[in-house]
């Protein structure tokens, strides 16, 4: 699941939601949201809109999930 964590401009945050709405759909793995919100292009909005990724097994990434790489990632 994910959301914002703050009262946010609909304008940002479905401008946001597309690009995240993009990439769960093309980007071939099942973190693909949450690398984008960590990359450096990213992380400086996601951070302003309050955007976070929550998992079912408590908030943790899947285990199978290798941690983020600037080169994994890219808008």
């Amino acid at each position: 699941m994910s959301g914002f964590t703050k009262n946010i401009d609909w304008i940002e945050s479905a401008a946001f939601e597309t690009v995240i709405l993009n990439r769960l759909v093309n980007g071939g793995k099942v973190n693909s949201a949450e690398l984008l919100a960590r990359s450096a292009r990213g992380a400086p909005l996601a951070q302003h809109l309050g955007f976070r990724v929550v998992y079912k097994n408590g908030g943790q990434p899947l285990p199978t999930m290798r941690p983020s790489k600037e080169s994994d990632v890219g808008l």
